[in-house]
């Protein structure tokens, strides 16, 4: 891995990496690279497949080849195709990276698959959260196990206050099901919270 990171810094020191990505905060943004994924980032797709195809004839005479069949186009605005090395490129407005969706809509999507993954964690660990163990054991479980999967790559959503509500609710019923409570009981959430002392 470390060779291959090597290889991909002398590339994209060796092409002409002046070229129109975006701006935040006054520095320009033209890729992300995390291990042998690369996500190259430009204002329209034209400039996207310009840089696509330098980066391509740079990588093969370094000896890389870069797998175009695993390679997509996300865009919010042309649906048409694009062609870099005479292969055709897909184009998509959703597709997902790094285990997260990536969409130009709304985040519901996302957010609902988010709380599947959630839910899935919480009965991964039901003998925990619902036995006998302490309540601060219990939170400890639920923040490593279950929150950070019901919550995973939320640091760049722009939620409604619908969403934030939807996700909230997800993990009230949560909180339920450790107390053993109902809904049919209407229990208030405050006296759930000095139970449970969660956040």
């Amino acid at each position: 891995t470390d060779f291959f990171i090597t290889s991909l810094e002398k590339i994209y020191r060796k092409i002409d990496i002046e070229q129109p990505g975006i701006e935040i905060d006054n520095n320009k943004l033209i890729d992300l690279r995390f291990a042998d994924d690369r996500a190259v980032i430009r204002k329209s797709a034209n400039d996207l497949c310009m840089a696509m195809e330098k980066i391509s004839i740079a990588s093969k005479e370094a000896g890389l080849v870069d797998n175009f069949s695993k390679t997509k186009i996300i865009t919010n605005s042309s649906t048409q195709s694009y062609c870099v090395q005479g292969i055709n490129i897909d184009v998509s407005s959703n597709e997902r990276y790094l285990g997260q969706l990536i969409s130009f809509s709304s985040h519901d999507t996302e957010i609902d698959e988010r709380i599947a993954a959630g839910w899935r964690a919480f009965y991964s660990n039901k003998k925990f959260l619902c036995g006998s163990l302490p309540m601060y054991h219990k939170k400890e479980i639920f923040e490593k196990n279950v929150l950070s999967v019901l919550t995973f790559g939320c640091q760049d959503w722009a939620l409604t206050d619908q969403q934030k509500m939807k996700l909230a609710t997800v993990q009230h019923d949560m909180e339920r099901k450790v107390l053993h409570i109902r809904k049919i009981d209407k229990v208030k959430l405050v006296k759930i919270r000095k139970l449970t002392k969660w956040r």
